[in-house]
């Protein structure tokens, strides 16, 4: 396994290896979710209790007419949970516990941070959520006065909880798309522009 991912690495060069990674990554989340879906017996769970591999995704895109980075975050539910139990000293329920979102929000600006060249935070604003059976996914927004390249980044949600914890940010600029990762070894990131790799349509070279 090690052997083909080296060699992999050597076809692929630096940012082709980061998106097959980050492919590899995503697979091994999706085969854990249905091991666990069918260990249980039943594939209408209430929710995973439990999950082999830990690991957030964000999606983000840069809105030039507002100058904000649009978030759509994809967390587990039950590490959501369980981060923000540890925090707030009792039991909290995504679906049935008051004022989640506030304190949902408060976790989110507490462990993620964008930061511009000049050290200045970035501002945070909550949009909202979604709560599903195997996900759920957070909305959020982040003001930048420009293109946010040369910015850094930081993930830290859930380090607390396990220590193997990986955060991925995929921003799209324009034309473009660069994937960052968060460990607890390595939790930021600063954004250049050889971090971006052209976002190619496949159907367009079929066309030709």
């Amino acid at each position: 396994m090690v052997g083909g991912i080296e060699s992999a690495a050597g076809c692929l060069g630096e940012s082709g290896m980061k998106s097959f990674l980050i492919t590899l990554g995503l697979a091994l989340v999706w085969t854990g979710v249905m091991t666990d879906m069918v260990a249980a017996g039943n594939p209408m769970v209430p929710r995973l209790k439990c999950h082999p591999f830990h690991i957030s995704v964000a999606e983000i895109e840069y809105n030039q007419e507002t100058g904000k980075l649009e978030f759509a975050l994809r967390v587990w539910p039950e590490d959501l949970e369980k981060a923000l139990s540890q925090s707030s000293r009792k039991q909290i329920d995504l679906d049935k516990t008051k004022e989640i979102d506030e304190m949902v929000f408060q976790y989110l600006q507490k462990n993620i941070d964008v930061v511009a060249a000049d050290k200045k935070k970035c501002k945070l604003t909550w949009v909202g959520k979604e709560v599903e059976v195997k996900q759920a996914w957070l909305y959020f927004e982040i003001d930048v006065e420009n293109e946010p390249v040369s910015y850094t980044y930081s993930n830290r949600m859930f380090f607390e909880l396990q220590e193997d914890q990986i955060n991925l940010f995929n921003l799209k600029l324009k034309r473009r798309r660069a994937s960052m990762s968060f460990t607890g070894e390595n939790s930021r990131h600063r954004l250049t522009a050889d971090d971006f790799v052209p976002i190619r349509n496949p159907f367009a070279d079929r066309q030709r």
